[in-house]
């Protein structure tokens, strides 16, 4: 494709083009193709090479056949063409000394190392959590709802807790009957209360109606267990949405292990003061 584009071309405008030109436009069709074929899935990246000479395209191969599935080379240019324009991609990899740069960089040799290799890959994991994060961030807002959002309500135990919330959660449509006795089951079977001052329990097999969290938030704990909480988090998620349910949990135990997070959560006093700092 790309030998008879520039053959066509070169007719059409008298000019001749050599065969590192040919790599240069065989690569463009190649990526443009992969972006068109492929999810946004994949990391972008843009790489920064004074011309697309053997060296270039030696680089751009290697890079591309180590990282095949997780990143797409969106463009190779040399650097006065990057500063010019400074296209959008989630890092750079240059082979160029670059300064200033705000997005993140790898700085790599002319003939890929596995030092390299192992940065590269690195980098792609950062993002990768970074991502997650983002995603997870995100998710979070969307579980949390005024109407199930509730304080200084007292109870004699984990089991008393659960079904108030749970009742709360049937009555505004977010859950069965059947979820919230699930819910127990899940309780009986280990303890959900994974800090000191947070229990978060959620179901074994069944699926919510509506993804929600449930919040209780108290100034005098709660006896969980053999623990004293301030807060419960009572999760439900759908099932087309289980595949969110991790990272979001994950987000909620990490926040909630931080004493000095945890210390000014205990400080809010409504819904819209805990979701700020849940965020």
């Amino acid at each position: 494709m790309a030998v008879y584009f520039t053959h066509r071309f070169a007719s059409i405008y008298r000019i001749e083009l050599n065969e590192d030109e040919i790599a240069f436009v065989a690569f463009h069709i190649g990526a443009y193709l992969e972006n068109t074929t492929h999810t946004t899935e994949r990391i972008t990246c843009i790489i920064l090479a004074e011309s697309y000479h053997t060296l270039s395209q030696t680089l751009v191969r290697e890079v591309g056949e180590n990282f095949t599935d997780r990143l797409l080379i969106l463009d190779v240019m040399p650097l006065n063409r990057y500063l010019q324009y400074r296209p959008a991609c989630d890092f750079i990899i240059t082979a160029l000394p670059l300064e200033g740069e705000r997005r993140p960089v790898v700085k790599v040799s002319p003939i890929l190392t596995k030092q390299n290799i192992t940065a590269i890959r690195e980098m792609l994991d950062a993002i990768d959590r970074q991502r997650e994060l983002e995603s997870a961030r995100s998710f979070l807002k969307q579980l949390l709802h005024k109407e199930l959002y509730f304080r200084n309500v007292c109870f004699a135990d984990e089991t008393d807790c659960i079904q108030f919330l749970g009742q709360k959660c049937i009555d505004n449509g977010y859950a069965t009957d059947a979820f919230v006795q699930d819910v127990l089951l899940r309780e009986s079977l280990s303890c959900t209360a994974f800090t000191s001052a947070l229990a978060v329990p959620h179901a074994v097999s069944q699926y919510a109606e509506r993804s929600f969290i449930c919040v209780l938030h108290n100034d005098m704990p709660i006896v969980w267990k053999d623990k004293r909480i301030h807060f419960v988090l009572m999760i439900g998620i759908t099932q087309q949405e289980m595949k969110y349910f991790k990272d979001a949990f994950n987000l909620i135990v990490e926040l909630f292990s931080s004493t000095s997070r945890t210390l000014s959560l205990l400080k809010t006093d409504s819904f819209e003061e805990f979701c700020e700092q849940m965020y």
